[in-house]
């Protein structure tokens, strides 16, 4: 299996688009003063991080590399009700973040 120029030009791309928002943010942070003083603060982001970057950040260390790889061979096997689990899985983290994981 061969890479066409497509492929490289947007793997380029995603890679350079990634590069430039590190850069970003790290001449962003040098610009602005520093409000995390502490180190519990720091981690915790004051206290005032928005729900939907906190549920993204749950829902992402709770699906893993492994399980994207292993989930559709699982659906394969047992059906679509292993499916279904993945596919409430955002709606479930929401209303988690929402009412039981007050930020």
């Amino acid at each position: 299996m061969t890479f066409s120029v497509l492929d490289l030009v947007v793997f380029g791309a995603f890679l350079a688009l990634s590069i430039l928002v590190g850069i970003y943010h790290a001449v962003a942070a040098q610009l602005r003063p520093h409000s995390h003083t502490k180190t519990a603060e720091y981690l915790s982001g004051g206290r005032k991080l928005p729900i939907l970057p906190v549920v993204l950040s749950l829902l992402t260390t709770f699906i893993s590399g492994i399980a994207l790889l292993a989930v559709p061979a699982e659906i394969y096997l047992r059906g679509f009700a292993m499916g279904l689990s993945y596919i409430s899985g955002p709606f479930a983290f929401i209303v988690i973040g929402i009412y039981f994981i007050p930020v």
